[in-house]
């Protein structure tokens, strides 16, 4: 494998039921809007972001809702990330029922092939898996835009993509489904002289979130000027204590609540003016990272904890993101463990707990960083 191509292979992490349990009422028609939005818009109030990493942990999906929000006052769209990192079209079919359809979006923003071009996956399985996803979302009543995504620097695995990008098209065509084409957009503000692609040829660079976010809102139809401040997302713990690094192989041989000493409290704002631009959006975000200021001299683990104070018993969701491997308790109880990631997003998990009056404990255990939050109960 020449060198270009394997480091690319290497640093890339990029976007995913069969067929089955798909059977679902569509959606009821609702009343129709009087803010002026567009069409696309109207009764949409859950807009779900699907795909690879380039919308895990992308900052084009606040930059769209929050402009949406400012451009129609009282709608009240909420974002919801369902990107993951490496995905192909097979990986979101595997996990379109628990990450897209029991989410019970209004509108799906899909962008996909990335990592289908990389892997050079069939042509024939990419339209498959395209069709089976798209299929499970008109029967839901659900309503789609397809993102043609953004180009490859290297012009072996950007030649290949030119047959990803048609059938995209040709796919959107014979739907009738609008698309934003941030493709072209992409090559466009790079000849303009703008960072929209970074060092590894395929993640985007400093520029690239805005110009996505950009086409995108053109594409809705929206003129409003794009809000690029990003904000922490309703329901998640923003104040948190970190515990003294503790060696990662002894961390992750034996996960346990008696390893965290030290505990000390956690500057998100400190750690929002110390990371490089490309992590900051994490800790505004809300996101807890424990060495984003002073980092361990040796590889290590850190236990991170917050409090939610609630008013009664009952039941809730715990939303749960970010770097793995991640180790998760609540009211001291170990609940969910990933040694891969699931998302660095807060939207990445959601666990059933059960909530006690007063304060409830919830303790993570990252290298990297996690984000934490309380939502009510959903269940499909």
């Amino acid at each position: 494998m020449n060198t270009s191509l394997s480091h690319l292979l290497t640093l890339t992490c990029i976007v995913g039921f069969a067929g089955a349990c798909l059977a679902s009422e569509a959606k009821p028609v609702p009343a129709k809007p009087t803010d002026g939005r567009p069409a696309l818009l109207d009764g949409v109030k859950k807009i779900l972001f699907l795909g690879d990493s380039l919308t895990d942990g992308s900052s084009y999906p606040d930059m769209v809702v929050n402009t949406l929000n400012k451009a129609y006052p009282g709608a009240g769209f909420e974002i919801i990330n369902s990107g993951m990192c490496g995905d192909t079209t097979s990986n979101l079919v595997v996990r379109l029922q628990a990450d897209v359809l029991d989410r019970d979006p209004d509108l799906v923003l899909l962008v996909i092939g990335t990592n289908d071009c990389m892997y050079d996956r069939p042509m024939a399985d990419f339209r498959k898996n395209l069709a089976i996803v798209l299929d499970a979302l008109k029967q839901r009543g659900i309503k789609v835009m397809i993102i043609l995504p953004s180009h490859f620097t290297l012009s072996f695995f950007e030649d290949r993509f030119q047959r990803h990008l048609t059938a995209m098209k040709e796919i959107a065509a014979e739907r009738q489904l609008p698309v934003a084409d941030v493709h072209g957009a992409f090559l466009v503000a790079q000849q303009k002289g703008m960072k929209v692609i970074g060092p590894d040829g395929v993640h985007h660079g400093p520029d690239g979130f805005k110009v996505k976010a950009q086409a995108v809102l053109d594409a809705l139809g929206v003129k409003e000027p794009m809000d690029t401040v990003t904000r922490p997302w309703p329901g998640l713990q923003l104040e948190w204590e970190t515990s003294q690094p503790v060696p990662f192989i002894e961390a992750t041989n034996n996960p346990t609540l008696t390893a965290a000493t030290g505990w000390q409290p956690y500057d998100r704002a400190k750690a929002i003016a110390t990371v490089p631009w490309h992590d900051a959006d994490y800790p505004r975000r809300g996101a807890w990272m424990p060495f984003a200021v002073t980092p361990p001299p040796k590889k290590s683990m850190a236990f991170g904890r917050t409090h939610y104070l609630a008013k009664e018993a009952g039941s809730a969701d715990l939303w749960v993101g970010g770097s793995a491997p991640l180790y998760v308790w609540f009211n001291g109880v170990a609940v969910w463990s990933a040694d891969r990631p699931k998302g660095y997003h807060p939207a990445a998990v959601r666990i059933p707990v059960t909530l006690v009056p007063g304060t409830n404990t919830i303790t993570v255990m990252a290298n990297f960083m996690a984000f934490a939050g309380i939502k009510p109960a959903v269940r499909p």
